[in-house]
């Protein structure tokens, strides 16, 4: 299902198999207040958002009887937090469901610090004046219910399939970070934040790494693409998480950039297998709230 603005909708086409036979696109719009997606009911709450999650996982393992090994699940924005939420939920289960890997466009690590530095179209701040005044943003981040913790989320998950036993799968997890440097709705310091938890989260306590220290690491090690941005890989023994960051892209127009079809593409291959007729991906649209920027201060 494709409900959104029309440039939505051409975006996530880009990801559409150019022959059915060689895959699915399941999506589905959020429940959520805006008018445009006619048929959404209901209010956009982290419980709710997962629930309907679930559900769409549970009609492609279940109805379209796609195994979740043959399944990437994708989110971009803030289906990025609902796409974490959902791995993170169906791998604590017994037995877990892992997917063949997870591709997140323009994550934030969680939803306080959005609020720090939204401006309206990137230009009008609302409550970055508030910022300035000792104590004052924190007062008003104790009404925000919806949390969305995801960098704590991904980690928590990836600290867990660490120690899954799993002898039937080459990898446990394959997560792809994808970020535009010119993004004024998510600045790309999230993509940097959630990596580094991230990484972490495959290292015990004692040997964690400083933001800084990591950023040694990735300049040491990042594949430079030229106009095209760079690209680090970090691998461990229950998986690989990589983080992508293009030149431009801003916050929409890089769904329909190669980089992300590119991404999914090799999430299917991440237990080193040929594509099958069954290959999906679960998508989790987003939905635009008043809380979506934020400063490296994170």
């Amino acid at each position: 299902m494709t409900q959104a603005h029309s440039w939505k909708c051409i975006y996530t086409e880009r990801l559409e198999p150019l022959d059915p036979a060689d895959g699915l696109r399941i999506t589905a719009p959020p429940r959520q207040r805006q008018p445009v997606f006619v048929s959404s009911t209901g209010s956009p709450s982290e419980a709710g958002l997962l629930t309907d999650a679930l559900n769409l996982a549970d009609f492609a393992m279940k109805t379209a009887g796609i195994s979740p090994e043959r399944i990437v699940i994708f989110g971009q924005s803030l289906g990025t937090a609902v796409s974490i939420s959902l791995a993170h939920h169906l791998a604590l289960q017994s037995p877990p469901v892992l997917f063949a890997g997870i591709v997140l466009v323009a994550p934030f690590a969680n939803v306080e610090p959005l609020t720090q530095t939204y401006s309206v179209a990137g230009t009008i701040p609302l409550l970055a004046p508030i910022a300035k005044i000792p104590g004052a943003l924190a007062f008003f981040n104790k009404f925000i219910v919806s949390k969305w913790p995801s960098k704590d989320k991904l980690a928590a998950l990836i600290r867990h399939c660490e120690a899954l036993k799993q002898p039937n799968r080459n990898t446990k997890y394959d997560i792809t970070l994808v970020h535009a440097e010119d993004d004024y709705d998510i600045p790309w310091v999230h993509s940097e934040v959630v990596f580094w938890h991230a990484v972490n989260a495959t290292r015990d306590a004692a040997s964690g790494l400083t933001f800084e220290e990591l950023e040694k690491v990735k300049n040491e090690s990042k594949l430079k693409l030229g106009a095209g941005g760079w690209e680090v890989e970090w691998r461990s023994k229950g998986g690989v998480i990589r983080e992508q960051i293009v030149k431009h892209g801003l916050h929409d127009q890089i769904m329909s950039y190669p980089v992300v079809s590119l991404a999914v593409a090799r999430a299917f291959h991440s237990q080193d297998r040929a594509s099958s007729p069954e290959d999906c991906y679960v998508g989790v649209k987003t939905a635009k709230t008043e809380n979506t920027r934020a400063r490296k201060s994170i």
